[in-house]
């Protein structure tokens, strides 16, 4: 199988923090005034101000507070952009997927984070499939089978993606950043936002995507990139389903929910 619908999770952020290791270094950073206006554009659409000085930037929140930043955070938010790119790509999946099961999204990630059953993950991997081929109508079968285990995976095992709260939180995508940045929360936080607001504007995510482009005179060290082979093992996780599935009984019957209304499966043991 030569493309993959989700990419593997922990090899993006592998990747991603080993550019950050072996490009960045620590350095005064200056920002080219059309990545300033960029920047100043996006806070304002918040309700934030920023002032930019030589080193260093003031931005004062919609509350009247004030946040210190490095410029160099400015540089080293934009090494997680891709991670946090994918985050929300699988995100975006786990919300529809729940949305047909009737539940809140909070008590759902905790439950199958925390105590998932046989049945848990059968329910998931049936509706995970109806939602996948929905938004790739010509995949394969494999390749729908590979975007179900890593789902499953990003909702169950929390330390493939080096996760810490639940993906309900608005916010569960900081501690990731962080930790691959190896950057302590309290007191530089904020590089997560600043990647966010890289993400999710695309000025400044076509500025943030090369160094040049926003810096000046910026010295980045060698970086060869290493292309990650996708070790996730969807054999292993259909062998996993079957095992699932004879936990459950010969014919499971599923209650699902959703904008259609309530309705009943059997899964047949083949």
């Amino acid at each position: 199988m030569e493309d993959h619908i989700l990419n593997n999770l922990r090899n993006v952020i592998k990747s991603a923090s080993n550019k950050y290791n072996s490009e960045y270094a620590w350095q005064d950073v200056r920002l080219t005034q059309g990545f300033q206006d960029a920047f100043q554009a996006y806070l304002e659409k918040n309700g934030y101000e920023i002032e930019f000085f030589t080193a260093t930037s003031v931005i004062t929140t919609s509350l009247s507070k004030y946040i210190f930043v490095p410029n160099e955070w400015f540089v080293i938010a934009s090494y997680a952009v891709p991670v946090y790119k994918e985050l929300m790509r699988y995100k975006s999946y786990i919300v529809d997927i729940v949305d047909r099961t009737g539940e809140k999204l909070g008590d759902y990630a905790k439950r199958i984070r925390d105590n998932a059953t046989a049945g848990d993950k059968m329910q998931f991997v049936h509706l995970a499939e109806i939602v996948i081929r929905e938004r790739n109508g010509r995949a394969a079968d494999e390749q729908v089978q590979d975007a179900c285990g890593k789902l499953w995976r990003f909702v169950n095992d929390y330390s493939w993606w080096s996760g810490q709260k639940t993906i309900d939180r608005t916010d569960f995508f900081v501690s990731v950043i962080l930790n691959m940045l190896n950057l302590v929360n309290v007191s530089q936080g904020y590089v997560a936002d600043i990647t966010s607001a890289y993400a999710n504007d695309p000025t400044l995510d076509y500025l943030v995507s090369q160094i040049g482009n926003f810096t000046i005179d910026f010295t980045a060290g060698n970086y060869e990139p290493v292309v990650e082979e996708d070790d996730f093992d969807a054999e292993a996780f259909r062998r996993d389903l079957e095992e699932s599935l004879s936990q459950v009984g010969k014919r499971p019957v599923i209650k699902l929910t959703g904008t259609s209304g309530t309705r009943e499966i059997k899964i047949k043991k083949k």
